[in-house]
C-alpha cells in the first residue's frame, strides 16, 4: 500500500483516493494492513472493504445452529475453515 501511494502519479491514480479490500480469509489481513496504516499515520485510506470475513472463530453466534446444511457457506463449512 506505501509503494502504491509512492507511485500514485506514475500509475494515473489519486493517492488520497486508496482503499484496501480482502474476501474471506484476506480479510483479516486487509484488516491488518488499514490497522498498520492507521496506527503508521501514512498513507490514509478512504476505506476498507472486508468481504464475508472470516474474523471471529468463536462460532457463538445466535445463527449459527440455524444454518446447519444449508446455502452457500454452512456452520460445517466454516467449522472446516477454521479447523484448516
Amino acid at each position: 500500500m506505501v509503494w502504491t501511494a509512492v507511485h500514485a502519479a506514475d500509475l494515473g491514480i489519486d493517492p488520497g483516493r486508496l482503499l484496501v479490500a480482502g474476501t474471506s480469509a484476506g480479510a483479516g489481513p486487509a484488516a491488518g494492513v488499514a490497522l498498520l496504516a492507521r496506527d503508521r499515520g501514512s498513507p490514509p485510506l478512504l476505506a476498507l472493504l472486508l468481504m464475508s470475513p472470516m474474523l471471529d472463530d468463536r462460532n457463538d453466534t445466535i445463527s449459527r445452529p440455524q444454518y446447519s446444511m444449508t446455502g452457500f457457506w454452512s456452520r460445517e463449512s466454516n467449522d472446516t475453515g477454521w479447523d484448516a
